[in-house]
């Protein structure tokens, strides 16, 4: 291989590694994450399983999928304070986190109230205004997971 090839090359791969790194990025890691999390979980039925690739494809990802589940945060990290507010999508809550003891707020919203206004993806505007604002009067998004029944923010 040629250098000028050799550099292409090295270029390419550092654009898609800081594309990954980027928080801002529509691919950065914790979006990979939950993409992969939601193909295994969306896979993971036994009529789907039938078919070789979908089954092939869960074993190999399935067990780090769990790993890396294991190790993100999730509302049982957390003790639920009380209740600070409701809406059409689920509710707020004041919560402690149990190691820390830093108090934050939780959004749940409920997955089938959004699934049934699916015209409304407001949920993902939310998000990226929290994660990525830079404001006193804006609440800084601390982390975002996914349940089974709720999106948790």
């Amino acid at each position: 291989m040629s250098l000028g090839a050799e550099r292409r090359m090295e270029t390419r791969l550092k654009k898609l590694e800081d594309m990954i790194r980027e928080p801002r990025s529509a691919i950065n890691l914790e979006s990979l994450l939950d993409s992969i999390n939601a193909l295994v979980l969306d896979l993971d039925y036994p009529a789907l399983r039938k078919n070789k690739n979908i089954e092939t494809f869960l074993n190999r990802y399935e067990k780090v999928i769990t790993q890396t589940r294991d190790l993100q945060m999730k509302s049982e990290d957390f003790d639920r304070v009380k209740v600070i507010g409701r809406g059409a999508f689920g509710e707020v809550q004041l919560v402690r986190h149990k190691a820390s003891q830093k108090v934050y707020a939780m959004k749940l919203l409920s997955k089938f109230e959004m699934i049934k206004r699916s015209d409304s993806a407001f949920f993902w505007e939310e998000r990226d205004i929290m994660a990525f604002a830079n404001s006193p009067w804006v609440v800084q998004l601390c982390c975002a997971s996914k349940m089974s029944t709720s999106s948790t923010w």
